[in-house]
């Protein structure tokens, strides 16, 4: 997207850009790599907002693969992670993850009471906001070294939204496939805590990116989701 931050981006779906999603298809191709998601049960393409996914919160989803090592590891390494997401008021579902029922590694997700939820390692963080509200939302976490102590955020339309910082623990689950929209479950092929509502980019920064730089990631694409 326009002057989206480049530096270590390692991975970025976009359903408005023709080269990531060309309007039919199974594919979300990774406009950096070649790490695509696979449409798992026909999330259906909406031409809204210059492109997004919608999906049902019973079975839709994205496959991305097991191919994020740096994610394995949230208490020794540094990444962000952001998208853009149109939740539906009342429900609760996973916005990206790769964790499962047991080891709730890397997961975003909504809650009933419309806020949004930030599982890393075992930590849990919880926004003060409203996410899932029936408009559209920039969400996304960053994990960082604090002096040697690696320290979770939950960022919201390009500011810190929660109650602080919090140390991450160390939980994993490096088995598991990098989902949008779920989470898996006992093993490497069921999945739960499916959304509902739109997704309509989602990216990955193999860094930690600074509160400035977050502000002009959201700032550069607003406009796109009328705010």
């Amino acid at each position: 997207g326009p002057d989206l931050i480049q530096d270590r981006l390692t991975f970025h779906v976009d359903a408005s850009d023709n080269n990531s999603y060309p309007d039919s298809g199974t594919t979300w191709f990774d406009l950096v790599g070649n790490q695509n998601g696979t449409l798992t049960n026909s999330p259906s393409f909406d031409s809204s907002n210059g492109g997004c996914f919608d999906f049902d919160g019973t079975n839709d989803h994205v496959v991305c693969g097991n191919n994020f090592s740096f994610l394995d590891d949230p208490d020794a390494n540094e990444f962000t992670i952001t998208a853009w997401i149109n939740g539906g008021a009342g429900s609760d579902g996973t916005v990206f993850s790769k964790a499962d029922t047991s080891n709730r590694m890397v997961q975003l997700y909504t809650e009933t009471d419309d806020t949004a939820v930030i599982k890393v390692g075992g930590t849990t963080i919880r926004s003060t906001g409203v996410v899932a509200d029936n408009t559209w939302h920039n969400v996304g976490m960053v994990i960082r070294n604090d002096g040697g102590t690696f320290k979770a955020q939950l960022y919201v339309d390009g500011v810190v939204d929660s109650d602080g910082e919090a140390a991450v623990g160390s939980t994993t689950a490096t088995d598991r496939d990098f989902l949008i929209g779920a989470r898996r479950g006992s093993d490497n092929s069921d999945v739960g805590y499916l959304f509902d509502g739109k997704i309509a980019s989602v990216a990955i920064w193999s860094r930690a990116l600074h509160i400035n730089q977050l502000e002009q990631n959201f700032n550069a694409q607003r406009t796109r989701f009328g705010i």
